[in-house]
């Protein structure tokens, strides 16, 4: 049986008809995670602060037993900004900031994305 990702990219093959590879089908998946962030940050300042504020909603111990952990446990903020930090770098983001790093959103051919947060940048304090 054919899931996950696999599952995905046949339904977009077929809904769309498009000719596309895996390949370049994950390359333009890509590209809009890093062009949906970078909107977030040219209209609402996202940064790594954004992410980081749900963590006192999760703190606390479910209140229900997880049958996967076997006890109710809550969200270990440490934990949570390491995972955060791994996975800004797994995206090729700037760890410190949440944001996309020029040399991340050229890869992607989005080198005008780039130049536009730039441009906001020293509005917002931030590197991109």
């Amino acid at each position: 049986p054919m899931d996950g990702v696999d599952f995905e990219y046949h339904i977009f093959v077929s809904a769309t008809g498009l000719d596309w590879s895996k390949e370049e089908w994950e390359r333009a998946a890509d590209r809009v995670f890093n062009l949906e962030r970078a909107i977030q940050i040219r209209n609402h300042h996202r940064t790594r602060d954004d992410d980081e504020s749900v963590i006192p909603a999760f703190e606390y111990p479910e209140s229900w037993v997880n049958p996967l952990l076997g006890e109710k446990q809550g969200l270990d903020p440490a934990r949570f900004r390491k995972l955060l930090t791994e996975y800004y770098e797994l995206r090729g983001w700037d760890p410190a900031t949440g944001h996309p790093t020029r040399a991340r959103l050229e890869s992607v051919g989005l080198a005008d994305v780039a130049n536009a947060l730039e441009a906001v940048a020293p509005k917002l304090g931030d590197r991109v």
